[in-house]
């Protein structure tokens, strides 16, 4: 009796597990986006375009990861106005490496420099994450690996000049009203 009673019990707590599910959206949006290469080797570049479809602006957090051991070699946090697209290009450095090119506007924490005042914004990818490996650890392992874009959360309308819907928000001119609101 006592051993039917416990398996019973057993039984009803295995039954009662949660299970989650990743649901693949056939138009391909969603709170989590997974590009799974990204190449500059052999002369490529890489071509990545965020779009936030919503009436919310949103904050999503960007990873870019190596390849060989799934390193992280740059992330940063992207603020994107309601209906807003975020634009750049993965291409190949002139010490072997990779970096992050973009002329887009829209806010990241920390900011991408725009070092040349060309209005270009790049940065460059680190081998911190990997650089005491054993093996390969040369920044060559920038090159080629995949990207990772998680939402973190939709940031609701305010008329207030201050909230962080309002430095999100871009102007007419395409830029967007307070950047240094979201450091």
């Amino acid at each position: 009796m006592k051993k039917s009673i416990l398996s019973i019990a057993v039984a009803a707590t295995l039954s009662s597990t949660a299970f989650a599910q990743m649901h693949i959206n056939h138009k391909g949006v969603g709170e989590a986006l997974v590009y799974p290469l990204y190449s500059t080797q052999n002369g490529n570049d890489t071509y990545i375009h965020v779009v936030n479809t919503t009436e919310n602006a949103k904050a999503v957090k960007v990873r870019i990861l190596e390849a060989e051991n799934s390193n992280e070699v740059i992330d940063f946090n992207l603020y994107l106005s309601r209906e807003d697209h975020f634009a750049f290009a993965i291409t190949a450095t002139e010490d072997g490496g990779a970096e992050l090119r973009t002329v887009d506007n829209s806010c990241t924490v920390p900011a991408i420099p725009d070092d040349d005042k060309d209005g270009v914004k790049s940065v460059a990818f680190r081998n911190l994450k990997y650089a005491g490996d054993t093996g390969n650890n040369d920044i060559s392992r920038t090159q080629i690996g995949h990207v990772e874009i998680i939402e973190m959360g939709q940031i609701a309308f305010s008329t207030a000049a201050t909230s962080v819907y309002a430095a999100t928000t871009h102007d007419q001119n395409g830029v967007p009203g307070n950047c240094a609101a979201h450091t």
